[in-house]
Parts: C-alpha cells; sequence; structure tokens
C-alpha cells in the first residue's frame, strides 16, 4: 500500500482539505459581509447627505418666504405709510384752501393718489402675477422685459412656449427668472440680460445670462447666498436640475433642466 493510501494519511488531508473550505468559506463571507457593510454605510451616508440637502433646500425656502414677508413688510411701511400720510396732509390743507391752492390741493391729491394705485398694481404683481396665470410663463417674462426696459434691457427668447407645465411649476420657474433679474440689477451691475425657453426632445430648458461683473459663486456660497440657494430650491421643488456658473468680470450663466413627462 502507498504511504498516501494510508488511512492516517487520507484522514490528514481530508481534514486539510475541509480545514481549508472552512477558511476560505469564512474569508469568502467576511469579504461578502464587508462588502455588504460598506455598500449599507455608503447608502446610509448618501440618505444622510440626502436629507441634509432637504433640510437645507427647506430652511432656504422658509428663509425665502421670511424675506419676502419682510420686503412687503416694508414696502407697505416704509412707502404707502409715506405716501399715505402726505395724502392725508394735503386732505386736511383742502379743507382750509380757496380758489387756486384749492386747485392745487386736488391736483397733488390726485397725483398720489395715482401713484398710490400704481404702486399698489406693482407690489400686487410681484407677489401674485396675473399675466402668469392667465397667459402663461412666456407673456410673464414678456412682462417683466416690458417693466424694467428703462433699466435692464431684458431679451426673452422662446423657441418653445412652456405651457405643458402647470401653474405651480411655471410660478417656481418665473421666481427663479426674478432672482435672477434681481441679482442682475442689484449686484452685478449688469446693463444686459438674456432669458432663453427652450424644448428639447423630452426636456426643458431655462437659460439665464447676464453681462454683469461677476461673482465667486463658493465665497457667496460661504458668505450665505440665499439668493443663489433660493433659486437651486425653486429648481428642486419642480424636480428640475441646475447648475450656475460665474466669473468675475465674466458676467453670471444659470441653466436649468426638466424632464417633462
Amino acid at each position: 500500500m502507498e504511504k498516501w493510501q494510508n488511512p492516517e494519511t487520507l484522514a490528514l488531508w481530508i481534514l486539510i482539505i475541509v480545514v481549508f473550505i472552512a477558511l476560505l468559506a469564512g474569508a469568502l463571507v467576511a469579504l461578502v459581509n464587508s462588502s455588504f457593510n460598506r455598500i449599507i454605510h455608503a447608502k446610509l451616508e448618501e440618505a444622510r447627505l440626502k436629507l441634509e440637502h432637504q433640510q437645507e433646500l427647506l430652511n432656504v425656502s422658509i428663509h425665502a418666504g421670511e424675506n419676502e414677508k419682510q420686503h412687503i413688510a416694508s414696502e407697505l411701511h416704509d412707502h404707502f405709510g409715506v405716501s399715505l400720510s402726505t395724502l392725508k396732509i394735503w386732505i386736511n390743507r383742502l379743507h382750509d384752501s380757496t380758489g387756486e391752492q384749492r386747485e392745487q390741493c386736488f391736483s397733488k391729491i390726485t397725483t398720489l393718489i395715482d401713484r398710490n394705485i400704481e404702486d399698489v398694481r406693482d407690489l400686487s404683481h410681484e407677489i401674485y402675477p396675473p399675466m402668469l396665470r392667465e397667459w402663461g410663463l412666456a407673456a410673464a417674462l414678456k412682462e417683466i422685459a416690458f417693466d424694467l426696459r428703462e433699466k435692464i434691457t431684458v431679451s426673452v427668447i422662446l423657441k418653445e412656449d412652456a405651457a405643458a407645465f402647470d401653474y405651480q411649476a411655471n410660478l417656481q420657474l418665473f421666481r427663479v427668472c426674478q432672482e435672477f433679474v434681481h441679482n442682475s440689477l442689484k449686484y452685478a451691475e449688469a446693463d444686459r440680460l438674456e432669458i432663453r425657453c427652450r424644448i428639447a426632445g423630452n426636456r426643458f430648458f431655462l437659460l439665464l445670462s447676464d453681462n454683469g461683473k461677476g461673482f465667486d459663486k463658493e465665497k457667496a456660497l460661504a458668505a450665505g447666498g440665499l439668493g443663489i440657494r433660493n433659486m437651486y430650491a425653486r429648481s428642486q421643488a419642480i424636480k428640475a436640475s441646475c447648475r450656475l456658473r460665474s466669473r468675475t468680470g465674466k458676467g453670471t450663466v444659470f441653466l436649468l433642466i426638466k424632464e417633462l413627462k
């Protein structure tokens, strides 16, 4: 009998093979567990980051809403409060005036009333744009261009009408444009701005650009950058992707892409 055929030798080899298989199986189980744990950890980290992002967007939306309320309150108090007080003074003067003075009082009162009516209209359109609800996004964007014609040249280029969206989606798109225009006027000191809308395939594209002085996006975000975050939050609200590019002296470009159903 060969030595390797010896029962003790065979038993030893079988034991070695069994131990090797057990070790290999243990290593494979450990590897699978390790991979599974890494996947679970990555998913948990992704969920945590997504939750943080959602919380940040919620905070931005809350801050944006509070800022809008503060803006309305400031307009009502600072502008209309002063204007109505002035109107009251002229009405009181009307009681004690005669002849030509009375005509001047009437003229001043009429001018103040007309101005307040116009200011109320502008404020109400800013809060709740009727053109958007009645005629859609294209008409509302053209109204922005018309209203700002004396401050900045706004070109509205529409390859496709955005009528495929409901009012709430159009409202978010309109607010994004409003925010961009506001930033271009207040911070970028731009004198030309372009709004492009088009549909290609099953995607809607909104491209906003200005010729302003530009800025460092990372520094702006680090400093708070509520306007930028507000645009991101509104894009997220309608399940659109977006990106902003700006360089000092090179203007600013904002692109929003939304999948169509």
